[in-house]
């Protein structure tokens, strides 16, 4: 599993509160339920899986340290 940082976080909360994700004000464990079932939900959380897989969220944390000339090495 590949790291994420701090900023990541509100980014891909922004894709799953989109218009169309998931209803949160109306959830409902019975909703959820569906959702998880619903082949429409299925794709998108999958769409969803590949971006994220795809981010390499540690990348701009070591440049930025390494740029402060805090490396390890």
């Amino acid at each position: 599993m590949a790291a994420s940082s701090v900023n990541d976080q509100p980014f891909w909360a922004a894709g799953l509160t989109a218009p169309g994700a998931i209803p949160w004000r109306r959830l409902t464990p019975a909703r959820l339920a569906a959702g998880l079932t619903d082949p429409a939900c299925r794709r998108r959380a999958r769409a969803l899986a590949v971006r994220v897989a795809a981010e390499d969220g540690a990348a701009p944390v070591v440049e930025g340290v390494n740029r402060r000339g805090c490396s390890s090495r």
